[in-house]
């Protein structure tokens, strides 16, 4: 009898939640067809590039930072004379100091790009999707703020903006990877800790750098893999990055996977009309104010 009414409870939930989901949809009066597309081009597993960080390297010069808001025609949102120390919805990457044993370490942070990223399985509407390069991006267009990738990424990457009503985080540079280029932070560091190219022979790299410090390559098998790897010579999780014993070395995907077809859509779905009918509001309020 209890398992009839689970079941019975799940279905009901997922019915629910799609209907709330096909309604957003037609509410929000988007094209189909470039849903569809997002959907065709999301990918799943190790990408065709990787990304190393050497904190053993890295001297906190910023120049990385830089080189992100310029390329990416983002605001400077930090004091005069000072950098940003916080990930925001205009700064995707910081670089953050840290003292460990004495010694100071410059820990660059960014969006990992995870192999299998949780914050796609869990997209409601198909904003964020992963490239078979590895980049993992969201679009503007299509996301309605719900924040779900907020809350559940393991990393603690997107950032919402109140204003604009949706997430955003670093892309990796994709309209520099799609030809073959590197990110733009890589060409500006100049100390050799960023590297970039085909992920064969950056993890061969990351792999013979953290043997010659005796240290540890962060990212291999960390929540799946991902993009971003990390050299250190003393564990990452001491750095300020997550443990694995806290976010596993294994997908998340599927777990969260099994959580939304367990009644997580309703959720979602309330979450995501609520986020919707906000930024309609808001672009509602911005042509009465002659904002648009």
């Amino acid at each position: 009898m209890g398992g009839g009414v689970r079941t019975g409870r799940r279905r009901l939930l997922r019915a629910v939640g799609a209907a709330l989901l096909g309604a957003l949809v037609a509410a929000a009066a988007r094209p189909v067809k470039a849903l569809r597309r997002i959907t065709r081009r999301s990918y799943r597993g190790p990408g065709k590039y990787a990304y190393m960080i050497d904190v053993t390297r890295c001297n906190g010069c910023q120049r990385c930072v830089v080189a992100c808001k310029q390329w990416n025609n983002l605001p400077w949102d930090a004091p005069l004379g000072k950098y940003p120390e916080e990930l925001s919805y205009d700064t995707w990457t910081v670089v953050k100091r840290v003292v460990y044993r004495g010694k100071t370490y410059f820990v660059k942070r960014m969006c990992m790009h995870c192999n299998d990223p949780i914050c796609v399985a869990v997209c409601p509407v198909g904003a964020r999707f992963k490239l078979p390069e590895g980049n993992v991006i969201v679009d503007t267009e299509v996301c309605v703020g719900c924040k779900y990738c907020v809350q559940i990424c393991p990393f603690n990457i997107p950032r919402y903006s109140e204003e604009e009503g949706v997430v955003r985080n670093c892309w990796l540079c994709y309209n520099r990877v799609e030809h073959g280029e590197p990110p733009a932070c890589v060409l500006a560091c100049p100390t050799g800790a960023l590297a970039f190219g085909p992920r064969e022979k950056i993890v061969s790299e990351a792999l013979r750098r953290a043997k010659e410090v005796n240290g540890y390559v962060y990212g291999l098998k960390e929540v799946g893999g991902t993009t971003v790897l990390y050299v250190s010579d003393v564990p990452m999780w001491k750095l300020g990055m997550p443990s694995p014993d806290y976010i596993g070395t294994s997908s998340l995907a599927a777990l969260e996977e099994q959580q939304l077809a367990a009644g997580a859509p309703t959720g979602i779905g309330l979450a995501v009309v609520i986020g919707l009918l906000m930024r309609l509001f808001e672009r509602k309020r911005r042509r009465e104010g002659g904002g648009e």
